[in-house]
């Protein structure tokens, strides 16, 4: 069951208005709910054919009242056989403009396979399925507009799906939409709208590295760990090691290095996620406050919770120097923290940040993670 959250008609102006220049002869919205994309699209192309497909019958006979002049037919995107034969989709696959506003829960199974029209296995979320899906389907001549979950552009998850998107389609305009949009529902989400890549043409996206626990950076003595031990997976032991948790930072902050160690739990630790001596923590998993980003001395090692981040320095001196550059920009480390729901980072979005912060190396260049 997919969620009925539908786009308010000022969100689906703003979807159509960087396309308006477009010549689009069928505009075709496969999960059309209550018709707003369409509409939209009707407004601003009056020759259009609107075509929509949704897999809720009710909705597809409300609209059919409504709009007797537009191609309806009920299909489910996820499901390939009813979505492929519905009736909608001979006219559909003469689209020019694909409307898109995928569910943006999950409900249960969070990782879905595409197989895309040549063949290839792409993992990722049911947003990201559910435009594959589409895309593939339609082929639409000219240009995609959607309203997305914000964690659909920065997740781990869909960054191979990301990558395939870039060799379709080229990004003309990406904006955010409040919190508090969809009536019910506070998630996060962009609107986007983007042209079909004419073949050949240069990648506007870059790749994005692997998911890993660790990175050591171009820049000497400087590497980035990510915590490894989730809270429910802690198993206290008087022998263990010092635990950090995202509750912690704020003890760190405020209180000296040795005693707010000598105070924490400790706890087995798993191997993977521990930092000794100089390091500046953030959260992976909420945003930082700047006010806590200060370096702090282990003596010996420690365990960080799988939504705590480790920057490890060599000196005291390097670490203050870092932790002054990331501050002074911190502004920007805020902007790195993505999601629908709860905020959080990546290491290879950190990575690269953090390359643009080492002004002392010319070598370093400064490569931002994008999105379709």
């Amino acid at each position: 069951m997919f969620d009925q959250y539908y786009t308010p008609a000022h969100v689906a102006r703003d979807l159509i208005r960087p396309l308006s220049g477009l010549d689009a002869r069928v505009c075709v919205d496969t999960s059309c709910g209550d018709g707003a994309l369409l509409a939209a699209a009707e407004s601003a192309y009056p020759n259009t054919q609107c075509v929509g497909i949704d897999y809720n019958s009710l909705t597809i006979r409300r609209l059919r009242r409504a709009h007797p002049e537009w191609v309806l037919s009920r299909g489910d995107v996820l499901a390939a056989t009813s979505f492929v034969r519905c009736r909608a989709m001979e006219t559909a696959r003469h689209c020019d403009l694909l409307l898109l506003n995928p569910p943006f829960s999950e409900n249960g199974k969070r990782s879905h396979v595409h197989r895309t029209i040549d063949g290839q296995e792409i993992r990722c979320s049911k947003a990201m399925k559910h435009i594959l899906t589409s895309l593939d389907a339609v082929m639409p001549t000219k240009a995609v507009a959607a309203v997305v979950p914000e964690s659909l552009c920065f997740s781990l998850l869909d960054s191979a799906a990301r990558r395939y998107l870039s060799t379709k389609i080229e990004l003309v305009n990406r904006s955010e939409v409040s919190h508090n949009t969809f009536n019910g529902a506070r998630a996060r989400s962009l609107i986007i709208s983007a042209v079909i890549r004419v073949p050949d043409s240069d990648r506007f996206i870059q790749k994005e590295a692997p998911s890993r626990d660790s990175s050591r950076l171009d820049v000497a003595g400087v590497e980035v760990v990510r915590g490894g031990l989730p809270c429910f997976e802690a198993k206290t032991s008087i022998h263990g090691l010092p635990y950090i948790h995202t509750t912690e930072l704020a003890i760190l902050a405020t209180r000296a290095t040795a005693a707010a160690f000598s105070s924490m739990r400790r706890v087995s630790p798993v191997g993977r996620g521990t930092i000794r001596g100089w390091t500046i923590l953030l959260p992976r998993v909420g945003v930082p406050r700047l006010d806590y980003i200060r370096p702090v001395f282990a003596r010996g090692k420690v365990q960080l919770s799988d939504c705590v981040i480790g920057i490890t320095l060599k000196t005291r001196q390097m670490a203050e120097v870092w932790a002054s550059r990331i501050r002074t920009r911190g502004g920007e480390l805020v902007e790195l923290y993505r999601g629908t729901g709860a905020r959080y980072i990546t290491i290879s979005r950190l990575d690269n940040w953090l390359r643009s912060l080492d002004t002392q190396r010319e070598a370093i260049t400064r490569s931002e993670e994008t999105i379709w």
